[in-house]
């Protein structure tokens, strides 16, 4: 039976009832961080602007070597205890489980964590939809597009 994902932006929304709780989110590693006995992935979806942190413990993780040397741009799937972090930079953060790798990163991906000029973009067309600038472009292409829709159909029924 598989289990159902999550998205992050659904994680933020609903973070006090899902506290606690076991999740599965999938997405895209932003970062790595490797310390002595645990690391932490960025991750993000796409769902939203906000990354989710993960922290895995290398005694609890049985793949934390591989998970550790992923790349920018490697596709994961995490299962883990959603924490509450308040006190903390970020409000919840996910104490991974077990963790999949989906789709590994070579280490030629051209994006990096770095913010990337447009006229870099501009070579690497296929990756636009990855940086921030261009996902909140767009979003607001979308909401713009539903708006004049919605427009449009109200003046031919008023017709």
């Amino acid at each position: 039976m598989p289990v159902e994902r999550i998205t992050i932006s659904a994680l933020y929304a609903d973070a006090e009832q899902l506290g606690g709780q076991k999740v599965t989110v999938a997405g895209w590693v932003r970062s790595v961080r490797d310390m002595k006995n645990f690391g932490f992935v960025t991750l993000n979806d796409g769902s939203c602007f906000k990354d989710l942190q993960v922290v895995m413990n290398r005694e609890n993780l049985g793949n934390y070597e591989e998970v550790a040397s992923c790349g920018v741009g490697a596709a994961l799937i995490i299962q883990g205890v959603l924490e509450l972090t308040p006190d903390r930079p970020q409000p919840i953060e996910l104490q991974a489980q077990t963790i999949v790798i989906e789709g590994p990163s070579s280490p030629d991906y051209p994006m990096q964590k770095k913010r990337q000029s447009l006229e870099y973009l501009r070579t690497q067309q296929h990756l636009r939809p990855r940086t921030n600038m261009f996902r909140a472009v767009f979003r607001i292409r979308s909401v713009a597009a539903l708006l004049s829709i919605s427009s449009s159909r109200t003046v031919a029924s008023s017709t």
